[in-house]
């Protein structure tokens, strides 16, 4: 966090995106924290809530969403756990992730947000080709069954068999 400040305070961020955070009450020092925000030529804020950071700094603010307006999902070492929606959004709250595949498109960063077909598969398929589901996979053979039809995940999947302690 010393490095963001630092790039703040000397003025070598001109543009911030702040996705969901309120700078002045996550950082120790919110005067050092304002006094760089204050120096930037642009802060886009994609927020809940209008904190004091959005209040105070913000150029621009996206409403974004909360976890039960979107699917999501948990790992823990047993199991994956797919998150339904539970709620519609409201309004043009739109989730980080189309925000950013949205900006990307834009700025022709076409590698960017490699997962471009993720709505033609089911979502646990999608899920279990991202890498934080490699210890799953490896403990889960049957899941091979279900992949078809869906992007690869951006970084490789490890083949191996994680070995449990003894």
């Amino acid at each position: 966090m010393p490095d963001i400040t630092e790039a703040l305070s000397n003025g070598r961020l001109k543009i911030l995106l702040l996705l969901g955070t309120n700078m002045l009450s996550s950082f120790a020092d919110a005067g050092q924290v304002a006094e760089g925000l204050a120096k930037t030529d642009m802060v886009v804020c994609v927020d809940l809530f209008m904190n004091e950071t959005v209040r105070r700094f913000a150029d621009v603010v996206l409403p974004g969403t909360a976890w039960l307006e979107e699917l999501g999902f948990k790992v823990t070492n047993t199991h994956l756990y797919l998150m339904e929606r539970a709620l519609e959004r409201e309004g043009e709250a739109r989730p980080i992730y189309e925000i950013l595949r949205s900006l990307a498109s834009s700025l022709g960063l076409t590698d960017f947000y490699p997962w471009g077909r993720w709505k033609t598969c089911s979502m646990a398929s999608w899920i279990s080709r991202q890498p934080a589901t490699r210890r799953w996979q490896a403990c889960a053979p049957l899941a091979a069954s279900h992949l078809s039809g869906c992007p690869a995940s951006p970084m490789p999947i490890e083949n191996s068999i994680h070995r449990q302690a003894d």
